[in-house]
Parts: C-alpha cells; structure tokens; sequence
C-alpha cells in the first residue's frame, strides 16, 4: 500500500524546499550580496555625478558675466567658425593682499587675442597674438557702463590701449582692438591677480625658462636663469614685477605675455 507524502510534492504554489510560501524563489546568500552591492554601486555613482555636477555649477555660477552687446559699435564681419577670444589682464590692486604694491589704474597690462581655429572638434588648433599694453591708438566712441565713465570718439587723438580698460571697461577693449586690428572678437576673459593666481593653482604650477636670473625686491619675485618650476604666489608676483638687478630691465606684462 502506498502512502502519499505531500512534502514530496513541490508543485507551483504550494510550500516546500528552495521556494517561498508565495511561489518565488529564494535568492541565494551570494545573490542577496550581488544586488545589495549593485544598490550601493548605483548609489554611489549617483552621488559622484551630482557633486560633480554641483561643483561645476558653483564654479560656473562664480563666473561674473558682462553682457557688452550694443556697446563695441560696429564689429567686423564673421569670417568663419573660428573663435577669437580677448584675454585681458588688470593691474587693479583693489583685493589682492597688496601684492604688487596699492597703486593700479585698472589697466590692461596684459592684452592677447586667443584664436581657435575653425574644423571638426578634435582637430582645432590655437594660436595667440600678444598686443603691447603702451600700443598708441586713436580715442573711440565707449559709452558709460558698469560704473565705467566712458569715453569720446577723437580720432586726432592717441590713448595707451591699455587704458581703454580703465576708461570704458572691457566693452571699450574689445571695441578698440576689434577697430585697430580689423578682427572679428566673440568673446573676452578678464582676470586680475587673483583670478591669475587661481588658474595657475588649478594648473599645479608652470614652469618658466628665463636667459638671466630676476631679483625684484618691490614685487617680491625671485627666479634663477633657466629652466624654474614656479608656483601660485610667485608667478603672482611676477605679473606685478617691474625690475630686476642686476640684470636687464624685467617687465612683468611682457613676461607673462610670451
């Protein structure tokens, strides 16, 4: 005679080895540890994309934006997708923990026009042309804007290139360089000595090759000849160094600038 034993039945939906009180298969303990890791792994990828994306967003957010529109007259025509970038860099002392000394006219000492030249992405080259700040040029029409007095149109008369920053603010170096050099600008960056100081940080430090050694007690910038592995706070410095003895005279503006 046969006796039924329903434990050797394991049929859908009725309880028995392997299987839960609804049907499922129970996850084994290797399984449970491969989905609670997946979990986290998602969680932290998560996590790491929105820092990222929070960080961004503070550094882009820090960009002070001025929109000079209707302000740089008449702009040369567009040739092509290249873009032509103003660098401007002011000699404004005004927050900048006295490096350079406390006198500064908000001038540009550094003045370059950053081109990239048009193709696809990936095969775009550069190239940098660096204006001398005590270039002559004639005076242009700059209206006042953000706090800036602004200028007349006197063509008879001759102003540094430098000091249209000082007079008419970026929008009146844009225009000037746009009129004098007959190129088309679509955009400018301007930094003073701590945004300078902040690029050089972010780039871990430059290295510098110069013919002679420079020793500018005013500034505080010290260099040996050759090559020199230079910092945040020295090439902050250098920006702002005028002299050096003995030695010939050191310009800190066209250092930079080369």
């Amino acid at each position: 005679m046969r006796h039924r034993n329903d434990l050797d039945d394991v049929s859908p939906g009725i309880p028995g080895r392997g299987r839960r009180g609804d049907g499922r298969k129970r996850l084994s303990t290797g399984q449970k540890a491969g989905a609670a890791l997946s979990v986290t792994l998602v969680t932290i990828l998560v996590v790491a994309v929105l820092g990222l994306y929070l960080e961004y967003r503070s550094d882009w957010d820090s960009i002070k934006r001025i929109d000079i529109a209707g302000l740089v007259g008449n702009q040369p025509p567009k040739l092509n997708s290249a873009e032509n970038i103003l660098l401007i860099g002011s000699d404004t002392r005004a927050g900048q923990d006295g490096i350079g000394g406390t006198t500064g006219c908000n001038c540009s000492d550094t003045l370059m026009v950053l081109h990239i030249s048009a193709g696809t992405t990936g095969h775009r080259s550069a190239v940098v042309m660096s204006i001398p700040r005590d270039t002559m040029v004639p005076y242009y029409n700059c209206a006042p804007n953000n706090g800036f007095p602004g200028q007349q149109a006197d063509p008879n008369s001759f102003e540094r290139i430098n000091a249209t920053l000082a007079t008419g603010g970026p929008a009146c170096t844009f225009e000037t360089v746009e009129q004098q050099t007959g190129i088309h600008l679509d955009h400018f960056i301007e930094l003073d000595f701590t945004g300078f100081e902040n690029v050089i940080n972010d780039l871990g430090g430059v290295y510098v090759c110069l013919p002679y050694a420079v020793d500018d007690p005013q500034s505080g910038l010290d260099l040996s000849a050759g090559i020199t592995f230079s910092g945040m706070r020295r090439w902050r410095s250098g920006a702002s160094a005028r002299t050096s003895e003995p030695g010939p005279t050191w310009s800190g503006s066209s250092g930079i600038s080369t």
